[in-house]
Order: structure tokens, then C-alpha cells, then sequence
């Protein structure tokens, strides 16, 4: 016999075929220790009784490799979770150790959070579970850098299809004999853990459950906070609070837009359509221009399984698109030119997500799509900005106004790219796909042509 002392319940681990027994005054669960096994391994009784391994326990040493396995399963499985959750995203944050425990307790709080709560504390957990975090990761200064090769193959190990199987018939056994094991009373586990907090994010803060736009902005806005759409088919909202305002972006919204856009650009631009793997993008995107433009500051992000989300600083200022300032059209191609020069594309270089500022600067405020820099690409972003600014009827001046500053900056300190770029715009293939909206080829030809001298 051996036994796991938790904070408040101890559970006797017994060598027989004892189905578990819950004593609710003495907070005693008696049970066989391959009933706790199954548990384990395969969430025989949901992991009502596994679980109760979680969090801080003192336990003889015979069950040592048993909780020991049971862990591993539970990082590995909360490290898919987080990849689930926000994506290429979870490559570029770090986690404390005890996210994992955490993440799964919120999980099991309705049966288990009225005994696990009291050792669930974060500094504990961390010693506990660090020795572990190479199973599913590397340790850096006290963080888990999660790696994807490593904590699936603990999941491919455990979902093996005999292990599928006896789970399954384990299940169907155990629950008849032993029936639903209810270890909390209703109304008396309290409210969940939350286990944003220990992620941790090179900008901004994690929300494990997305909450409504409105919601996360009240976070960054002194107070409650009001959102409104620019237009309907914005994926951003601007919300304002006592302190002021932020933008807040839903990546799911209006995911159809970019299905043509793919197919438009082609092998050119390769846009991504999941909103993950935009947010994620985004996320790197904001952070690395920020060092050649303003772009606005991550405040806080989100993902769950058909949600994705950011807030950010409001960049203040006029959207190019819309102004009838030159001056507005002359910083936003230099700023193109910035960013090129300084090996990214927009991949999306809609003039509307240029702002002129009051400081003789154009900020960026949309990165979802930006990549490395070639010159095939570059030319894109000209012939998106040229082509989206024509669309919506910006007069053709102003944005001719806009490409001869992109040209001039770019000329004057690369004139190889800018040869390369021009290459590039004179390539049949680069026009195909916009032949969809003959009217406005044929102005984006005319304009480029006289910029660029491409005639």
C-alpha cells in the first residue's frame, strides 16, 4: 500500500483490484493502484482520481515513476493545447513550468478544484515540474521553450491504438462497476485557476479564453470600454476607454477576403488565410518593422480553437488612403521604401494601412501578411499598393505622388534592388491575376509604366 498526501486529501494507493472509494468527511480516496494507473494513462475516469497528482503532493516512492508518467502526458498535452490555442505564436513565447498543471486544473476544476486549489502555487509547481521540461521542451532561465518534435512524440507514444483501445474498454468496465465518481460537492470549487499569467510573451499579455472585443480593451483603457467598426468589413475595431484608445483585430473575421487574394497573388505573395497563422505572423511582423517605422505596440492576444485575437497601442494619425495631402501619398511610398530596403515586404501594402503622422513619418498599422524581402515580392507590394489605392477611387496623382517618393528614396541608396524590382514589374506573370478588374489594370499599368519607365 502507499499513499499521495495532498493539501487537504490524501488518496491510498492500494495493491488489489479495490474500485475507488471517496470518503467525503475525511477526504479519502482508497483505490487500487491499476484503477489509478488507467487513470493516469488513459483519463479512465476523466482523471478524476489522476489528477489529484496535479498539483504540490508528497508521495511514497513507490508511485515516483507513476506520477512522474502521468505529468509528462499532462505537458505534453497542454503543450499541444497552447499550439492549438495561438498557433505558430506558441514558438515565440515561454512558459513557466507550472502553466502546465495550471492549464490543466482549469480543465478539471468542476470535479477536482474544491481539493487541488491549496497546491496550486506557481513557485512550488515550477520546482516540481522543471526536471520534466525537457520531455516536451528545453529550460531557459526557468522558462519551457516548447519544441513541437518533442512533446508529439510523448502524444504519438500514448495514442498508440492499443492504448486507444484498452482505454476504451477499460472505460466502458469501470464506469459500470464503479460509476460516475463525483469528488466535489456543486457550488464548492470556487472560481478556476487562470493560467495567462504564466505566459510568458516577448510583448503584451496571454489571455487563455479569448473574452469579447470589449473586454480586452477595458484591460488597456483605464476602464470600461466602448468598440465601433470603422466599416463592416474591418476585422479591426477602435475602442475607447477613460484613458484613451486601442485597436483591437479578430482574425476570424472577414477570413473570405483573403481567398481571392491567394489565388490573385498567386505563387507571388502567398497569403495566409488561418487566422492563427496570421496572428502569429502579425505578432513577429509588428515587433521586427518596429525598428525601421512606428508600428503600434502589442498590448494583448488570444487564441482558442475558432477564435484569434490582438489588441494593440492606436497608432494616431491620417490613414493615407482617404487623404488629399501629397505630402501624406510622398510618406507612405517612403516608408514602403523603408521597409524593403531593410529586407521585409508588406505582402498587403494597401495604402489605408499607412499612417501619416504630425512628425514627417508614416507609420504601419497591418503586418498579418508581411515576409522577407526579394525583389519579385517587392514588386508586389507596389503593384498592391498602386492597384488597392486605384480601387477605391484615390485620385491618380496622389498616388503617382506616393510611388516617385518610393523610387526616389529607393533609388538613391540601392539602385541594384531597385533595378532588380523593376525587373520584376515589367514580368507578364506579375499581372495576370489582377486582368479581374480590367478598368483598374489598365490605370495600375499606366501608372507604374510612367513611374518606372517600364515602357
Amino acid at each position: 500500500m502507499a499513499e499521495v498526501r495532498g493539501k487537504g486529501y490524501r488518496v491510498i494507493v492500494e495493491d488489489s483490484a479495490q474500485l475507488p472509494k471517496w470518503s467525503r468527511e475525511s477526504r479519502i480516496l482508497r483505490v487500487g493502484k491499476q484503477w489509478l494507473e488507467a487513470d493516469a494513462r488513459f483519463s479512465l475516469f476523466g482523471e478524476r482520481m489522476a489528477g489529484l497528482l496535479l498539483p504540490s503532493i508528497e508521495y511514497d516512492e513507490e508511485l515516483s515513476r507513476l506520477v512522474e508518467a502521468y505529468r509528462i502526458r499532462v505537458m505534453a498535452e497542454q503543450a499541444a493545447d497552447l499550439q492549438a490555442r495561438i498557433g505558430r505564436l506558441a514558438s515565440q513565447v515561454r512558459v513557466r513550468p507550472s502553466y502546465f498543471p495550471y492549464s490543466r486544473a482549469r480543465l478539471l476544476w468542476h470535479d477536482l478544484g474544491c481539493l487541488i486549489r491549496d497546491g496550486l502555487e506557481p513557485s512550488t509547481l515550477d520546482g516540481e515540474y522543471s526536471p520534466l521540461a525537457s520531455r516536451i521542451g528545453s529550460l531557459e532561465d526557468g522558462l519551457v521553450a516548447l519544441a513541437p518534435r518533442k512533446y508529439r512524440e510523448v502524444l504519438r507514444v500514448e495514442a498508440s491504438k492499443w492504448r486507444i483501445r484498452a482505454a476504451g474498454l477499460l472505460t466502458s468496465i469501470a464506469r459500470r462497476l464503479a460509476g460516475e465518481l463525483h469528488l466535489c460537492e456543486a457550488g464548492a470549487v470556487g472560481d478556476p485557476v487562470d493560467p495567462s499569467p504564466l505566459v510568458m510573451a516577448p510583448e503584451g499579455d496571454y489571455f487563455h479564453e479569448c473574452p469579447k472585443p470589449e473586454g480586452m480593451a477595458s484591460r488597456y483603457t483605464g476602464g470600461e470600454a466602448s468598440c465601433r467598426r470603422t466599416q463592416w468589413t474591418a476585422s479591426t475595431l477602435v475602442c475607447e476607454g477613460p484613458s484613451g484608445r486601442v485597436a483591437v483585430k479578430e482574425y476570424t473575421r472577414m477570413i473570405v477576403k483573403w481567398l481571392p487574394a491567394s489565388i490573385a497573388g498567386g505563387g507571388i505573395a502567398r497569403y495566409m488565410i488561418r487566422p492563427k497563422a496570421r496572428l502569429a505572423n502579425e505578432y513577429k511582423y509588428l515587433r521586427l518593422l518596429r525598428d525601421v517605422l512606428p508600428t503600434p505596440r502589442i498590448l494583448g492576444f488570444c487564441g482558442q480553437y475558432f477564435q484569434s485575437m490582438m489588441a494593440r497601442s492606436f497608432l494616431e494619425g491620417r490613414p493615407v488612403l482617404g487623404s488629399q495631402e501629397p505630402m501624406d501619398w510622398r510618406l507612405s511610398g517612403r516608408a514602403l521604401a523603408r521597409i524593403h530596403l531593410s529586407g521585409y515586404v508588406l505582402g498587403d501594402a494597401n495604402p489605408g494601412n499607412f499612417i501619416a503622422s504630425g512628425r514627417g513619418e508614416a507609420g504601419i498599422i497591418d503586418a498579418e501578411q508581411a515576409r522577407r524581402f526579394n525583389p519579385r515580392r517587392g514588386a508586389w507590394d507596389l503593384v498592391v499598393y498602386t492597384y488597392y489605392a486605384l480601387f477605391f477611387n484615390a485620385p491618380e496623382d496622389l498616388v503617382a505622388e506616393g510611388l516617385r517618393s518610393y523610387t526616389g528614396y529607393l533609388a538613391e541608396r540601392d539602385p541594384h534592388i531597385m533595378r532588380e524590382i523593376e525587373g520584376n514589374l515589367r514580368d507578364p506573370q506579375l499581372w495576370g491575376p489582377l486582368l479581374l478588374a480590367v478598368n483598374v489594370y489598365q490605370k495600375t499599368r499606366r501608372i507604374l509604366d510612367d513611374v518606372f519607365g517600364l515602357s
